[in-house]
């Protein structure tokens, strides 16, 4: 074989090896879940109207996610979380979120108060989905005084 046979062997090695790797990295990150989870302050209704905090999941996955668990870490430093465990009236969480959607839920203000969340600290909140992987929001200052 010439020098230049070589180089096109070569060449055609690396581009199918390329194309190789390709293919296996897209159906790797095709079946990963990934979501995205949000807190914010929310007023919820129109009359009379709630105060609470929302959590939000946005799936950027390729296919359909279901959220088992939701709540909002104590900011005590104990690891500790408030969990909601009955989706309220108008909320999608917890339950299944489509691709490339959204599902929200809220909590009410009293409430979370109640536990010892404070709104005016930095507080973060997650969301557990059907694999048992967890996935936590960055931790935001919903309200300033």
């Amino acid at each position: 074989m010439t020098t230049a046979g070589w180089i096109v062997a070569i060449y055609a090695a690396l581009i199918s090896t390329a194309a190789l790797a390709w293919q296996v990295a897209s159906w790797r990150l095709s079946r990963k879940d990934r979501v995205d989870v949000t807190v914010r302050y929310v007023i919820v209704g129109t009359s009379p109207v709630t105060h609470g905090v929302a959590v939000t999941a946005v799936n950027v996955s390729d296919h359909d996610v279901r959220v088992e668990a939701v709540g909002l870490y104590l900011q005590d430093g104990s690891g500790g979380a408030y969990q909601q465990f009955h989706r309220p009236p108008t909320a999608e969480l917890p339950g299944v979120i489509s691709s490339h959607d959204s599902g929200a839920t809220y909590f009410d203000l009293a409430d979370v108060e109640g536990a010892g969340i404070d709104v005016f600290k930095p507080l973060a909140g997650w969301v557990r989905l059907s694999t048992g992987k967890t996935i936590k929001s960055k931790a935001t200052t919903l309200r300033s005084s």
